[in-house]
């Protein structure tokens, strides 16, 4: 449904139209921690 309305707007508007997505706050030693995380295919998988 959502496709059908892009088509209808044009190339230069769609260009001016931002995404806005909230993501949440990481803690600090979650970053900093020297754990290995997910592998690539681990997550692919």
């Amino acid at each position: 449904m959502i496709t059908r309305y892009q088509k209808r707007i044009s190339g230069p508007l769609m260009d001016r139209i931002d995404l806005h997505v909230e993501v949440p706050r990481v803690a600090f030693e979650k970053l900093t921690s020297r754990q290995r995380g997910e592998t690539s295919a681990i997550i692919q998988a």
